[in-house]
């Protein structure tokens, strides 16, 4: 397998391997590169995690503490 590390100047070079694990998810564009470079269709895998996720914003407190970074609320467990 070759590889070219990210930038401008990375270099290219070569990794021996008998697999390949590629996860990148859903919005991976693995499959679509090997076929541009005429490769084979790899044999695919998915597995679902159950896992989800959502974001949201949340206005801090008017009295809540100006050196808060971040903060985080757990949700109930199924």
């Amino acid at each position: 397998m070759r590889l070219r590390e990210r930038g401008a100047d990375g270099g290219e070079f070569t990794i021996r391997a008998g697999l390949v694990v590629v996860a990148g998810g859903r919005s991976s564009r693995t499959a679509d590169w090997l076929d541009e470079l005429g490769s084979p269709a790899p044999v695919t895998e998915r597995i679902d995690a159950r896992l989800g996720y959502s974001s949201r914003y949340f206005r801090r407190p008017a009295d809540g503490a100006a050196t808060w970074k971040a903060m985080c609320r757990r949700g109930p467990r199924p």
